[in-house]
């Protein structure tokens, strides 16, 4: 391994990140469409008016949904003022593809938020609402856009695409806060969140406490900057691009000397004319 690539028996390969744009066009609309609005009231009502703090995560242990978890039982132990007056939905979703899921880490995630419920609850408020089942687009989008605060904390992931999704979902005129993920390698760009090591519970708490209380004029701004660096994305654009980083490649290497090349130790006899004809 060499900066910018490869180095292997045959020679070198250049290696290049290109971070995944967000399609916010898409997901603005979407967020805006009477089926949203209608799905959204449907939430404050069920809400209560209480501020509403959303944890997206893949149930997975890589994603700190038992931290998260722990983050807002901290906030409702150390922070009585919140109690009754602002809820928690964790939207947990399947591992997609080849991966597996954690029926032991399940059980865990389940134990943990019955025992927050538990341990909180009123007759009249249960602090956090838990969908195992994966929320549809529009339930979920109209989820990104009604929440006070949105967590979005992985102990690493490359592009978080959810957190793009949300910013992209908010009202301009009362957006939410996006407590994201130092380790995501999204959180670069989208800097107007805030920033928090997934590791540290306490840390979290403070950050969802902040999210809570934070002016409408800072929210608006920090989300402001947020949508102006999903605005400079654009899905053709970074097509075009990535295809002529490729072509630039391409040929480069078309133009320099070939050179004999040692064949490693143990490797197959070239193929040559006489081999094919006998």
């Amino acid at each position: 391994l060499r900066p910018g690539g490869l180095k292997g028996p045959f020679g070198s390969l250049q290696t290049r990140v290109h971070q995944l744009p967000g399609q916010w066009r898409k997901v603005d609309r979407l967020a805006q469409s009477p089926e949203v609005e209608g799905m959204a009231a449907q939430l404050r009502t069920h809400t209560a008016g209480r501020s509403l703090i959303a944890s997206f995560a893949t149930l997975d242990p890589s994603q700190a949904v038992l931290e998260g978890l722990r983050s807002f039982e901290i906030l409702l132990d150390t922070k009585p003022n919140w109690r009754g007056r602002t809820m928690m939905v964790q939207a947990t979703m399947h591992p997609s593809g080849w991966l597996l899921e954690d029926a032991a880490f399940r059980t865990t995630v389940e134990q943990s938020y019955t025992n927050i419920n538990g341990s909180f609850a009123t007759l009249d408020w249960t602090p956090i609402l838990y969908f195992y089942e994966p929320l549809d687009t529009v339930r979920l989008t109209a989820l990104y856009r009604d929440t006070s605060v949105g967590l979005i904390t992985p102990f690493c992931e490359g592009v978080s695409l959810i957190a793009k999704d949300f910013v992209a979902s908010q009202d301009p005129n009362d957006p939410a806060v996006l407590i994201l993920s130092k380790l995501v390698a999204t959180s670069a760009s989208l800097d107007g969140a805030l920033l928090v090591n997934p590791h540290d519970s306490y840390e979290t708490m403070e950050a969802l406490c902040r999210g809570l209380e934070m002016p409408g004029d800072e929210r608006m701004a920090r989300w402001q900057t947020m949508k102006q660096v999903l605005e400079g994305e654009d899905l053709v654009s970074w097509c075009h691009a990535v295809v002529n980083e490729l072509a630039d490649v391409s040929s480069t290497r078309a133009a320099m000397p070939v050179t004999s090349v040692e064949a490693p130790s143990g490797s197959p006899p070239p193929v040559t004319a006489s081999t094919l004809t006998g």
